[in-house]
């Protein structure tokens, strides 16, 4: 079986990711999951509070395992 997408008509997602650099956040929501691994982990939503970005959102994974802690 063969299934073809077709994003051509998609809105509403035009923006850059933010560039790396500090911002100043506050964390808006924080989801336990577990990843496919098996292992637990965090998910992340980030609200960007000032600057040029402000408003923006971050996301970010992080799993709890001892091979994850330099996150």
């Amino acid at each position: 079986m063969t299934i073809k997408l077709d994003f051509s008509n998609v809105t509403g997602g035009n923006f850059e990711p933010i560039p790396a650099g500090d911002y100043v956040v506050e964390i808006e929501k924080v989801e336990n999951r577990t990843a496919k691994s098996g292992n637990e982990m965090l998910s992340l939503t980030f609200n960007v509070v000032e600057g040029e970005y402000e408003g923006r959102k971050i996301f970010d994974l992080y799993v709890l395992t001892e091979k994850a802690l330099w996150k």
